[in-house]
């Protein structure tokens, strides 16, 4: 025949160098020891250049020229030549001999060839059999030669059939986040019987931006870790028998954390009740004379009182509450007030003391019980993704909102201007898994407070004109009140979870 016969179990060889075993006739048997994955028809193992060594062909003794009389035994070390290149095998990159093949063996002082005498394979099948199987089978008779699908791998049948594998399917995340552990599964072949070691010489491939990178597991399911660096990509896993086919593929495109997400907020929204009504001291022109006379009967005096004079007398208030700072703050509030914008104040005095206030680090930062150690909780429970952890409510963040009413509060404005905060909002800002239980972000807390009264206020500070004033101002003239708005951004740095 004039094609080429693919080397299996059966084979023969000889070496030119040896005493006895140097020809066709006189060669020895060739040893398969080099892989267990392919065999040829009849499930005889195909033979590789790895199968190299005296343990594969013994020629008895060595007929070295270098030594006269006592000739020494067979050390066969060869490099194989003229394999069959088209078609390669799973383990460690070897090739296909065929009859073709030649060896030499450098252990001897004048190198011995080494050449095939018989190839192994013994036809079986009839024509008719082999009219009868399909196309694709036929091609993969002997000789072997490569088709134009590049992820398959044979494998031999008792019957002598020669099967062809390919990977059809695989399945896993389509999206997924830096640092998450993504699942692949090769979930169909061509064939519906696969071998197991079949199964397990499964490689993968990843493709990120054009570049190719190499998994060390094999098998049918993957695990694969998404790196940080492939933020914003697309990462293409392919799994394979012999090479990457981007037509059997999963496209996972890594999604970047939110912006900005909301993580705990107080029961009450800022302005409102529990049951979402306008708090009492957010109201405005909601009580006439008679009903603010029955209050206090110090509110006689205010009610004659001109709006100009009731001003006057809140500053007179702002005075005695700042005596150590913050008049500057509590004059810009009465301003706001007078202008009856109802619209949110802010100030950067007010952000401050907030950021230095013992009670705001007690929220942010109790063990167990402040806003960072429930976030590191979600965290934990999430494996770091940020978009999957709960809206946590006041009563789950169980250290106490932030208040000012200590003595220092009550001397530099901040008693006057807020006491005790109505409600807060905590932001995670600009996200990041820096490890896979490591992160960094910015906590964008927002404190709230009505800068407004209600009776319960008068039923404290009645006996004070400036909180008259301030009442009659609001609930008889209709001066609007409004939010207070504090704002702190704690940067947090490679916190673990």
């Amino acid at each position: 025949m004039s094609e080429k016969h693919l080397v299996c179990r059966g084979a023969t060889v000889y070496c030119d160098k040896s005493l006895a075993c140097n020809s066709p006739a006189t060669a020895v048997p060739l040893n398969i020891t080099s892989q267990t994955l392919v065999e040829m028809n009849g499930g005889k193992l195909a033979a590789t250049d790895k199968d190299n060594s005296v343990a594969n062909m013994n020629f008895g003794i060595c007929n070295d020229p270098k030594y006269s009389n006592a000739k020494p035994p067979c050390m066969a070390k060869v490099i194989w030549q003229k394999m069959h290149e088209e078609v390669d095998i799973t383990e460690a990159g070897m090739k296909f001999l065929t009859e073709k093949s030649e060896a030499v063996c450098n252990v001897c002082s004048v190198p011995g060839k080494i050449r095939i005498a018989f190839h192994g394979q013994v036809a079986t099948l009839t024509a008719d059999n082999f009219n009868a199987l399909p196309k694709t089978v036929q091609f993969a008779l002997c000789p072997v030669s490569r088709e134009k699908e590049n992820d398959r791998i044979e494998f031999g049948q008792k019957d002598g059939r020669l099967k062809r594998v390919l990977v059809k399917e695989v399945k896993g995340n389509t999206t997924a986040y830096p640092f998450e552990k993504v699942i692949y599964k090769v979930t169909a072949y061509n064939e519906p019987a696969v071998p197991d070691n079949v199964r397990e010489s499964i490689r993968w491939m990843i493709s990120v931006d054009g570049k190719e990178e190499s998994v060390s597991e094999t098998g049918e399911t993957l695990e694969l870790l998404i790196k940080s660096e492939w933020t914003g990509k697309d990462v293409t896993v392919m799994p394979y028998l012999r090479k990457p086919n981007d037509e059997v593929s999963v496209k996972t495109t890594v999604e970047r954390f939110p912006k900005s997400i909301l993580f705990a907020r107080s029961m009450k929204k800022p302005g409102k009740t529990l049951t979402g009504e306008t708090a009492e001291d957010m109201l405005c022109a909601d009580k006439t004379p008679e009903e603010v006379c029955r209050m206090h009967r110090l509110f006689g005096l205010q009610l004659k009182a001109s709006d100009r004079e009731l001003f006057a007398d809140m500053h007179m208030l702002a005075g005695m509450g700042s005596l150590s700072g913050g008049g500057e703050l509590l004059t810009a509030l009465i301003g706001h007030f007078k202008g009856s914008t109802g619209t949110p104040f802010s100030n950067a005095y007010m952000d401050q003391k907030l950021k230095e206030h013992p009670s705001f680090h007690t929220f942010v930062y109790q063990k167990d019980k402040g806003v960072l150690d429930n976030l590191k909780k979600q965290l934990k429970k999430v494996l770091g993704n940020i978009k999957r952890v709960k809206l946590l409510q006041e009563g789950e963040i169980r250290s106490d909102r932030t208040k000012f009413n200590t003595l220092k509060d009550k001397l530099n404005g901040m008693t006057l201007a807020v006491d005790d905060t109505s409600a807060y909002e905590v932001y995670v800002d600009d996200y990041k898994l820096t490890a896979p239980n490591t992160f960094s972000c910015n906590l964008r807390i927002i404190v709230y407070d009505n800068y407004g009264l209600d009776a319960e206020d008068i039923a404290k500070y009645g006996t004070i004109a400036g909180f008259r004033a301030w009442y009659v101002l609001q609930h008889v003239r209709g001066y609007k009140p409004f939010l207070t708005k504090m704002t702190c951004i704690i940067p947090i740095k490679n916190e673990t979870f």
